[in-house]
């Protein structure tokens, strides 16, 4: 043993030992520590959580920061590239709902969600951020079992308030469209469908722009109210939807594209069975509607020496099939069975006939002229309007006609 070493005592040696395991505990323990430590999540073990359906209590504080800390607070700027960025996180957003279908994980995630939303709705100072969340909301389910989806009942007064408020059409828009989904799915509450359906009605009968809208945007929206009294039923507005929609489609005024579409949400409406609906008379306006947005294409397009749009005609055709289509489902038990398949039928070989590559345009005026006469000989005259006319019920029950 050397002279230094002899020179050390015990409780020297002992002291040492204990300032070096001291030293080595004061090196391990926080990354012990830090391992013992819930750690964050990443999109993975979010995905696993919400494919269980149920969140383990030591992981509900992570899960939950993960949506308000991480991914949530994405969608309250739409920078740097709003059209791919807030595509891209809507499409996690709903990968996630998928996941997790329903249960206490989904019911979490739409929870932090709506929160998020409102907040950037109410808050954002980024209006694409803000018609994003209100997207958002609007596509929110209360569960996305496969089958049994249903729009999350809480948003359908968030929805509808945005709705009718005098908030601006790009918040509008999207509220209308959350308002469709419940229509869809018959989810609007019972206390609120009148209200719903005469705010809607007003909205397709609103001919002239409010405020800086434009005409465009406009019937975009008229069309998207037509569209939700279909999946309505127009409750409580008697024959008021039906008269709404033949009244633009034959109105030369209106923009072409308009009046095509009318002529199939005509079609589409619920027609009470046993009512005394003439749908003859409905397949008649439908029929000579299609034909006047033709003939006035013809026309426009020979004052302005150019040929016609082969692409609105067949819009209009296919439109006018559409809804002729769907008007057989309610004449299958009525007297009008066969002059509704009849008008379906031919105005059905009128759009494949035209729907031909090989057809010259310069022809096309003259093509189209001769099966309108064919289409109309098949319809008969004109049928003018009764003094009764159909009702339209959501349910399919009867209901008295009403006078005009």
């Amino acid at each position: 043993m050397s002279a230094k070493l002899k020179h050390v005592t015990r409780g020297e040696l002992a002291r040492a030992g204990l300032l070096s395991i001291c030293a080595f505990w004061s090196l391990c323990a926080p990354a012990l520590a830090q391992k013992d430590a819930p750690k964050g999540l990443d999109k993975t073990a979010v995905m696993g959580i919400l494919r269980s359906g149920t969140i383990p209590p030591d992981q509900a504080k992570p899960f939950e920061e993960y949506f308000t800390k991480s991914f949530l607070p994405q969608f309250a700027t739409s920078a740097p590239n709003p059209t791919d960025k807030l595509y891209r996180l809507r499409a996690q957003l709903r990968a996630f709902q998928v996941m997790g279908r329903s249960g206490k994980a989904h019911d979490e995630v739409n929870k932090l969600t709506l929160a998020k939303m409102r907040e950037i709705v109410l808050k954002s100072q980024d209006n694409a951020a803000k018609v994003n969340a209100m997207y958002v909301i609007a596509e929110l389910n209360e569960n996305d079992e496969p089958g049994k989806i249903k729009p999350l009942a809480e948003n359908f007064n968030l929805l509808w308030g945005v709705a009718q408020s005098k908030a601006r059409d790009e918040l509008k828009v999207p509220a209308l469209v959350g308002v469709e989904r419940f229509a869809a799915t018959n989810s609007i509450p019972a206390n609120k469908k009148d209200a719903v359906s005469k705010f809607l009605l007003d909205l397709v009968n609103q001919s002239t722009p409010p405020g800086t809208r434009t005409a465009s945007g406009h019937d975009w929206m008229r069309r998207l109210a037509g569209q939700i009294l279909v999946k309505l039923g127009s409750p409580a507005s008697n024959d008021a939807a039906l008269k709404a929609f033949q009244a633009i489609a034959a109105d030369v005024k209106v923009r072409p594209t308009l009046r095509c579409e009318m002529l199939q949400l005509t079609g589409q409406l619920k027609y009470a069975p046993a009512s005394k609906a003439d749908l003859k008379a409905v397949a008649n306006s439908i029929g000579y509607d299609a034909i006047s947005i033709c003939n006035q294409e013809i026309e426009q397009a020979k004052s302005a020496n150019r040929n016609p749009s082969i692409r609105l005609i067949m819009y209009a055709l296919y439109n006018a099939r559409e809804g002729l289509n769907a008007l057989q489902a309610s004449a299958a038990e009525t007297p009008h069975k066969k002059a509704v398949a009849d008008a379906f039928n031919k105005v059905k070989s009128i759009h494949a006939e035209l729907d031909d590559p090989d057809l010259v345009e310069e022809r096309l005026a003259t093509e189209v002229g001769q099966k309108l006469k064919d289409l109309q000989a098949v319809l008969g005259p004109p049928i003018a309007p009764k003094e009764e006319v159909a009702t339209t019920d959501p349910k399919g029950s009867p209901e008295a006609s009403v006078k005009q």
